[in-house]
């Protein structure tokens, strides 16, 4: 072949050449080039019967998935196993916001006496009485616990149940105050949250209400030197010689409405309704005293009520 020939076949210009001939068909105009489709069809033809081995070559094996999608086995079980997480999460929840309830009654407890070292037991309730009138609880507390007979029963740390009446190794029997045959009370009817107002005796319980009679005397608003009466949503605390030390300033309930005696005109009759459902509770409080800690000198000194001064 002559040198000149050589010289124009190089790898070189043959790649410059067919660039320039890919410019020249891009800028050319469709209906010049149309000619060009004539070729496709023999290529396609010598070009995709080694195409498949290539591919696998250069692309590696081909991966087959199921033609409707993930595995319906795979997503249910993945499914459950989210459902069951759900339901550990939420009762885990419930139990730390149980907790929470249980450290804030037994801290509101200790608030009412912060005179005196009280111990609490929270317990569960079993059961409650058939008979309306026996309205006594079954509490799984005993002596192992540490719960004695005279033990003051409390709700949600501040409301007044009652007393244990009996005991044995690992229950307890509780009256309530609303139990017919329970003794009656004294209290104090608190005129503000921190006022405490005139002494009141219980005189009759009606289902789960309480009747009180209210002793003479009246109280004046030191802020504008008039009578406060006694209102509907006021509390009445415990306040008895009877029950002890540690009972008192426990919640007997809150007054839902205010009389005159029909009997004894001159005074006053209250309904006091307790705040907790006694036969719906699910759990107590038993409050004693720490027989480790000494007995504060002020508290031992305090004022006792006399049940004559309420008494018609």
């Amino acid at each position: 072949m002559p040198r000149a020939a050589r010289h124009y076949l190089n790898p070189k210009s043959v790649l410059v050449g067919l660039v320039l001939l890919c410019v020249l068909f891009s800028i050319t105009p469709p209906r010049w080039t149309r000619w060009q489709s004539q070729f496709a069809q023999p290529a396609r033809t010598i070009l995709l019967p080694i195409s498949h081995p290539l591919y696998q070559l250069v692309g590696g094996p081909e991966i087959e998935t199921p033609r409707g999608g993930l595995d319906p086995a795979a997503v249910q079980a993945l499914q459950q196993q989210r459902d069951e997480l759900l339901a550990q999460k939420l009762q885990l929840d419930r139990e730390n916001e149980s907790l929470r309830g249980v450290i804030r009654d037994l801290q509101r407890g200790i608030d009412i006496n912060p005179g005196l070292a009280v111990r609490q037991v929270t317990a569960p309730v079993l059961g409650t009485s058939t008979d309306l009138s026996a309205r006594v609880l079954t509490i799984r507390a005993g002596r192992r616990a540490g719960v004695l007979p005279r033990a003051v029963v409390a709700a949600r740390g501040v409301h007044l149940v009652g007393q244990v009446v009996s005991v044995t190794d690992r229950l307890a029997t509780v009256q309530t105050i609303a139990d017919r045959s329970a003794p009656r009370l004294i209290g104090v009817v608190m005129l503000r949250e921190d006022f405490p107002g005139p002494i009141c005796q219980l005189h009759e319980r009606r289902g789960s209400d309480l009747i009180f009679t209210v002793g003479d005397g009246e109280f004046l608003d030191p802020a504008t030197s008039l009578p406060i009466p006694i209102d509907q949503g006021m509390l009445v605390r415990l306040r008895d010689d009877a029950w002890p030390l540690y009972a008192e300033g426990l919640i007997v309930g809150r007054v839902v409405s205010a009389d005159v005696n029909p009997e004894i005109r001159q005074r006053r009759m209250i309904t006091v309704r307790p705040e907790v459902d006694f036969s719906t509770l699910r759990e107590v409080q038993i409050r004693s005293l720490d027989d480790a800690a000494p007995l504060p000198f002020s508290d031992a000194r305090r004022t006792r009520v006399n049940a004559a001064e309420v008494t018609p």
